[in-house]
């Protein structure tokens, strides 16, 4: 007979990562589409740094590496998490409570910050607003003047996404609540705060200030949303020459494919 193998349980933290792994990639990949940063040639590859603000066990930034950008830093507050990253954290993890300061340093070091899952539950700290604050201060700090955040969340009303993206503007970025459909199998609508830093050009803080000039029937289920398409055209063209990289063909998304569906 031969040797029976051991049978070894998954721990908690194997078994989440095995649950989530293919929605947290399709996730932080509709988060590099808003930042202007996916579609990137074999020649631009490993140039943009990218900070990982709520990185759990390293799903999310494991989806940026493989994608072309450095995973600059990637930030959470559970060490556990941290503990349980594959190699794209390992060498650039940091314990950090994302509702206080953020370890950042020197100013204006990564070209983009991603969040992915993690802004709702600061709407629910002991203090939400200053939880929020802090957030995007240290976003703020690790971006250059105008440099984009893309943050995922899951609020529960529409008051709530509102005030996520409120916080950004108080804190003093562009900021545009923007719903995409990033997921292969499925329509689910997922909440996204687009944002660019303070201190960028005028023109194009005007355009996001503005908003597209309807609403978008695919935008829904959150009212005063911005379709992704309309964040892609009108801020990511401007962002992808920033990076230096070519234009990306559209109509192969998801959110593409629910527009053609609509107009037919």
């Amino acid at each position: 007979m031969g040797r029976r193998r051991a049978f070894r349980p998954l721990s908690p933290l194997s078994r989440y990562s095995a649950q989530n792994a293919a929605t947290q990639d399709e996730l932080t990949a509709a988060c590099l589409r808003l930042l202007a940063m996916d579609a990137i040639p074999e020649t631009a590859r490993n140039r943009l740094l990218v900070l990982d603000a709520g990185c759990g066990s390293g799903l999310s930034t494991a989806g940026l590496a493989a994608r072309g950008v450095v995973p600059a830093l990637a930030l959470d507050v559970a060490p556990a998490m941290l503990a349980a990253a594959g190699p794209a954290a390992r060498g650039c993890a940091v314990v950090a409570d994302l509702g206080t300061a953020w370890p950042v340093a020197p100013r204006g070091a990564c070209d983009g910050v991603v969040s992915v899952s993690v802004l709702h539950w600061l709407a629910h700290a002991a203090a939400p607003g200053a939880a929020l604050a802090a957030f995007y201060a240290g976003a703020a700090r690790a971006l250059p003047p105008g440099g984009p955040l893309v943050a995922q969340a899951y609020p529960r009303t529409d008051k709530e996404a509102a005030a996520l993206a409120a916080a950004a503007s108080a804190a003093g970025f562009a900021a545009r609540l923007v719903v995409d459909v990033p997921h292969a199998k499925g329509a689910a609508r997922k909440t996204f705060v687009a944002a660019l830093a303070p201190g960028g050009g005028a023109r194009l803080a005007a355009v996001v200030a503005a908003g597209p000039p309807g609403d978008c029937p695919a935008a829904w289920p959150r009212g005063g949303t911005t379709c992704a398409l309309w964040w892609e055209a009108a801020v990511g063209v401007e962002l992808r020459r920033r990076w230096g990289l070519p234009p990306v063909a559209g109509g192969d998304s998801r959110m593409a494919r629910e527009h053609a569906h609509g107009a037919a």
